[in-house]
């Protein structure tokens, strides 16, 4: 008789965690001495990571919360697929895929839709939407939903003060992403909002170009290791 695949949750399998450095926490599926990693869409530092939960920060909860859903659906699937007999781990890679449906669409294509759909608001404050919707999709941080947590806020909030100085402009923006993201939570794309534990700065910030420099490196950076 085969036996059953082993699974578990795995942290920087890659060990390149450090107190400021991000590494994700992934599932791991063994099989017939083979293995695939599953992504949960939650990245830690070094400092977070404790006794396999998130700790040390103010979303810790909902990060668990995703790893925990993500390592309830990879158990559901493997046991669906081994009680058929067709379990292999391409198989379960294919079902897990097929599990995303809606969730296949690109978070920034979904808002866009969004944005044209309504009819609540006056051209013009739509145009100030698709202003929104385009810095963000310039910045590069979010690819999918899993992409929209607090530390994507944060730098995106950077991103936006790179090329914005006025607070209340930065304030606009968050404003405006606000109604898409408790939206997303309605159809079930999000389970919670990134902004519970964001606030925007009131007073104005006005940034000298060698902060903007180190802003938009520490983008690209952590835009490259979520790709």
């Amino acid at each position: 008789m085969k036996r059953y695949p082993t699974i578990s949750i795995r942290f920087d399998r890659r060990k390149n965690a450090t107190a400021t450095h991000e590494a994700p926490v992934e599932i791991l599926v063994s099989y017939q001495q083979k293995k695939i990693y599953l992504p949960t869409g939650v990245r830690l530092k070094s400092t977070e990571w404790k006794n396999g939960k998130a700790v040390k920060r103010n979303d810790a909860p909902q990060c668990n919360l995703l790893i925990e859903e993500m390592l309830a659906t990879t158990r559901d699937r493997t046991a669906e697929l081994y009680r058929n007999g067709n379990f292999s781990l391409d198989a379960l890679k294919s079902r897990m895929r097929q599990n995303k449906s809606e969730n296949d669409h690109t978070p920034i294509e979904w808002i866009k839709k969004r944005i044209e759909e309504r009819t609540d608001i006056a051209e013009t404050t739509k145009k100030m939407h698709r202003t929104m919707i385009a810095d963000a999709e310039r910045s590069g941080l979010f690819n999918s939903w899993q992409d929209f947590t607090l530390r994507s806020i944060e730098l995106w909030d950077m991103h936006i003060k790179t090329h914005v100085k006025a607070q209340t402009t930065v304030h606009g923006y968050h404003k405006r992403m606000k109604p898409y993201i408790n939206d997303a939570i309605k159809h079930g794309l999000l389970k919670f909002s990134p902004y519970m534990h964001f606030k925007v700065k009131g007073e104005r910030r006005d940034l000298s170009d060698n902060s903007l420099s180190v802003i938009s490196f520490s983008i690209t950076q952590t835009s490259m290791t979520q790709r």
